[in-house]
């Protein structure tokens, strides 16, 4: 271990026996992409050379104050999406000793963002001073920076998920940062080039999922009869696909397969079917939302009763959850036709 590395580290020690420091949990922040891009002097693809340590600093963060190391990175522009930047700079910034939710550095082709400061700079965000970048050589002059950096910082990401080159675990890190990503027919395509080329369950659920959340319904039919209806589709991966049906697709268009999906035999998928077609309301999925009135599942029941209020507009016909439990005959009745109350909705129930 270099002597400095040891030294700080026997410091942090004595400091942190001496004077202890209590520092609540760090919850992981969210990608907040549009405001990085706007808040940043200078948006690059870089290969990171070195990283040193120079000394030991003391850092606020979020209130607490941490021991850290002041570090320096060595870097080559390969391409520039903002800004301006020497071909050859250093980016400073610290490193706490003790874990806060800073991803780190490391050498390698990268997307840095970076704040200037004087004639130096620093990372704009700490908890992202990286994204993943394509390790291709610049295709444009050194002169011409994109007009949309919000376009070319997405186009970056996309091009990992659409080429067989990059590995697993890059296409991964782009699938978890996508939903910071607004929505753009380029990455939309990324995305779907990177379901074609992968034979990864994992990568293919997670970006099936991403999909969903965006509402494009061009791969349903594919999940529905490979991921959905397949047994060794692990537990997680299942869960978060049905998850992101459930409570994020609103595409009309994803009707016709939801409609097969309610009648599944699998209860989880039924109940993210049906919790979709309420969001959706859409009129064509009235009779398949009759049907599931008498689905063995309370759940597919109540999604089914509140997702028929919704296409009639009756809205007193639209339970709480709470109240469809109490009086659950009542309102199943009501939809099913065999009840015909006035125009001011369902009487007071009487006693259960």
């Amino acid at each position: 271990m270099p002597n400095f590395t040891l030294a700080v580290h026997i410091l942090s020690m004595l400091l942190l026996m001496t004077f202890p420091l209590t520092v609540e949990a760090y919850p992981g922040k969210p990608l907040r992409l549009e405001q990085l891009v706007q808040t940043s002097d200078v948006i690059a693809v870089v290969n990171i050379d070195t990283i040193r340590s120079t000394e030991e600093v003391s850092i606020d963060v979020e209130g607490n104050r941490l021991l850290a190391t002041a570090d320096v990175a060595a870097v080559r522009l390969v391409r520039l999406i903002k800004g301006t930047c020497p071909t050859n700079f250093t980016i400073d910034f610290n490193t706490p000793l003790q874990y806060v939710g800073y991803p780190g550095i490391s050498s390698g082709t990268k997307m840095v963002f970076l704040r200037a400061v004087g004639e130096n700079f620093t990372f704009t965000d700490r908890h992202y001073p990286r994204l993943p970048a394509a390790n291709r050589s610049n295709s444009s002059p050194p002169d011409s920076l994109p007009s949309d950096p919000l376009q070319a910082v997405a186009d970056e990401m996309g091009l990992i998920m659409s080429q067989h080159e990059y590995s697993l675990d890059e296409k991964v890190a782009v699938v978890n940062m996508a939903y910071a990503i607004p929505a753009r027919p380029s990455f939309t395509s990324s995305l779907l080039a990177g379901l074609e080329e992968t034979n990864d369950v994992y990568l293919k659920s997670l970006i099936e999922s991403e999909l969903i959340r965006r509402n494009d319904v061009s791969h349903l039919l594919l999940l529905a009869s490979e991921l959905l209806m397949n047994r060794s589709t692990p537990a997680e991966q299942r869960q978060n696909l049905l998850s992101a049906i459930a409570n994020r697709l609103t595409n009309p268009e994803a009707v016709p397969v939801l409609i097969r999906l309610v009648e599944s035999a699998d209860i989880a998928t039924r109940r993210a079917a049906s919790e979709a077609l309420w969001h959706i309301a859409e009129p064509s999925s009235k009779n398949a939302l009759i049907k599931a009135l008498s689905d063995p599942d309370p759940d597919v029941r109540y999604h089914a009763v509140r997702a028929l209020a919704q296409i009639s507009g009756q809205d007193v016909w639209a339970p709480s959850v709470s109240e469809f439990e109490l009086h659950q005959k009542k309102y199943l009745d009501h939809w099913h036709g065999t009840e015909n109350p006035g125009p001011e909705g369902p009487l007071a129930p009487g006693p259960p």
